[in-house]
C-alpha cells in the first residue's frame, strides 16, 4: 500500500503542476503563466522516451525558445533539461521496481542514450546508483518524495 501512496502522490504532483496557475499576478495574467507552458509539461509526460529538444518543446507551446526557457525556470523552477531528467528517472524508479529488464535496458526504455548517462542522472536525482535501488527499493523510495517539483514559487 505503501508504494501505491507514493506512486499515487507522484501522479498528483505532476498533475498540479500542470494545472496550477498564479492568480491574481498581473505579469501571470498577461502570459497566460503555466499554462503557457502546459503543451510542454504533456509533451515531456508522452515523449520522454524519445530524444527531446528544448527547441521543440517551445515549438509545442507556439512561443520562442528564449522566451520558453525563461517561462519554464520561472514556474517550474528547474530548467526544461532538469525536468526532463527527473521524469525519465521517475519513470526508471518504477521500471526498476516492477520489472527485472537490464539497467541497458531500462535506460534506453526511459530516453537516456548511455547507461553511465543514465547512471549519472539517477545519483543525482534521487541520490543512490540505480543499481543500489534496484537491489532494495524499500531503503530509497523516501528519496521519491523529496525529488522537487515546484510550479510556484513558496509551493
Amino acid at each position: 500500500y505503501i508504494e501505491k501512496v507514493r506512486g499515487l502522490l507522484i501522479s498528483l504532483l505532476f498533475e498540479l503542476a500542470r494545472i496550477t496557475e498564479h492568480d491574481g499576478d498581473p505579469e501571470v495574467e498577461m502570459h497566460g503563466g503555466v499554462g503557457q507552458i502546459q503543451n510542454a509539461l504533456r509533451y515531456v509526460e508522452r515523449n520522454y522516451s524519445e530524444p527531446i529538444r528544448i527547441e521543440e518543446l517551445a515549438q509545442s507551446c507556439s512561443i520562442s525558445e528564449t522566451h520558453f526557457r525563461r517561462l519554464f525556470s520561472k514556474y517550474i523552477s528547474m530548467t526544461p533539461i532538469e525536468y526532463l531528467h527527473m521524469v525519465r528517472i521517475l519513470r526508471a524508479c518504477e521500471m526498476l521496481r516492477s520489472s527485472n529488464d537490464s539497467m541497458a535496458s531500462v535506460a534506453m526504455k526511459c530516453g537516456f542514450s548511455t547507461v553511465s548517462t543514465f547512471d549519472r542522472n539517477f545519483k543525482e536525482i534521487i541520490g543512490v546508483t540505480p543499481y543500489q535501488w534496484k537491489k532494495d527499493p524499500k531503503n530509497y523510495e523516501s528519496k521519491l518524495l523529496e525529488v522537487n517539483i515546484s510550479v510556484q514559487k513558496g509551493w
